[in-house]
């Protein structure tokens, strides 16, 4: 089973950290989890950074927040940043899916996310 919820990314960017904009998503949510994933985590939604019109970067990027793409780096701790709306450099214009061999499952907390101007958002609860 699943369902939809639909909520309020609260945005702040450097440049006017008195400002704050506010972007539309929609998240999934399971009731029924499966799959291996289970052994390592216990997940209760998905954060959608897929290719299509429903990931997270699309609709921040149709309500005009910033380019469509984002890019994740994880260190050899495990801890890593994600970025939103960064086009990368001129000569890096496409990356190549790499699949995670030794360990196909990344799993990590968000507490602050990066977007092209270095803003942050908090979830409404």
């Amino acid at each position: 089973m699943f369902n939809q919820l639909d909520d309020i990314l609260h945005l702040r960017t450097e440049d006017n950290k008195e400002k704050f904009a506010q972007a539309g998503v929609i998240f999934g949510c399971g009731q029924v989890q499966t799959g291996s994933f289970l052994d390592v985590a216990e997940p209760i939604g998905l954060f959608g950074l897929g290719h299509e019109k429903i990931s997270v970067p699309s609709m921040l990027s149709r309500e005009g927040f910033m380019a469509d793409s984002f890019s994740v780096c994880f260190g050899s701790d495990g801890a890593g940043q994600i970025s939103f709306g960064d086009k990368g450099s001129f000569d890096q214009e496409n990356l190549t899916f790499n699949i995670l061999w030794t360990n196909p499952i990344q799993s990590f907390s968000l507490f602050q996310f990066f977007f092209n101007k270095f803003a942050h958002f908090t979830i409404n609860r």
